[in-house]
């Protein structure tokens, strides 16, 4: 019963906010802060995908080799040892389809 008070008080929070967000649509909301002058460039620049796709990719592999963290106390354990590799099988065959696909080129 408690998760479901705390889902609709979020839920009435978030839908508060989204109907203050449509008052603060002004340019000045808009435009990236610079000391106090106007602003030398656009806010919004292009950046290139390769560089988004690469930093997912670090975020995935990243949260997987922390995963890895208690394998000392894992191989205590024979039936821990299956799935440990059944583990690093999936995290390489992941990095391979990331490699087969151009992700991880730079150039």
């Amino acid at each position: 019963m408690d998760v479901f008070i705390v889902m609709i008080l979020v839920g009435i929070v978030f839908i508060i906010l989204v109907m203050v967000s449509g008052f603060l649509q002004e340019d000045e909301f808009l435009t990236v802060y610079e000391c106090g002058f106007d602003c030398a460039l656009e806010s919004r620049l292009s950046f290139s995908f390769r560089f988004f796709m690469l930093a997912m990719l670090f975020i995935v592999f990243d949260a997987e080799i922390s995963l890895m963290m208690p394998l000392p106390y894992l191989f205590l354990f024979e039936s821990m040892i299956i799935l440990f590799v059944l583990f690093m099988v999936v995290l390489l065959v992941g990095t391979l389809y990331e490699i087969f696909l151009g992700s991880m080129e730079w150039v």
